[in-house]
């Protein structure tokens, strides 16, 4: 049974990824920006002991992070430095936070990025 702080861990990736993505490419989160690495940084961090799913984790940041814009691309990058700072478990082949209290600061900070599409 997946529990619901894995959902929530790969909702709040998915979901800072998807709307605070740009169509118009300012360069802030571009192939080579802070940004990504961060991106895969928290990716390493989570999936430490799931290697299997590491590929697909930093897959995603490769497509979603190039497209961010605006201040989401600093909001982005804080989330990720957080989560690349936090603990993780691997349950199967998914990894979920072991404190869920963890990274709520970012998570409110980027919000907005989550209204505005």
């Amino acid at each position: 049974m997946v529990r619901p702080s894995l959902l929530l861990s790969v909702a709040l990736f998915l979901m800072t990824a998807v709307a605070c993505g740009s169509d118009d490419d300012d360069g802030g989160g571009g192939a080579s920006s802070p940004a990504l690495s961060s991106c895969h940084a928290m990716c390493a961090a989570q999936y430490k002991d799931c290697p299997n799913s590491l590929p697909d984790c930093r897959q995603l940041c490769d497509y979603f992070v190039p497209g961010f814009g605006g201040d989401c691309v600093d909001k982005a990058k804080a989330f990720y430095d957080c989560g690349a700072g936090i603990e993780w478990t691997c349950s199967g082949i998914v990894s979920q936070q072991k404190d869920t209290s963890q990274c709520k600061a970012e998570q409110t900070a980027y919000a907005p990025c989550l209204q505005s599409k």
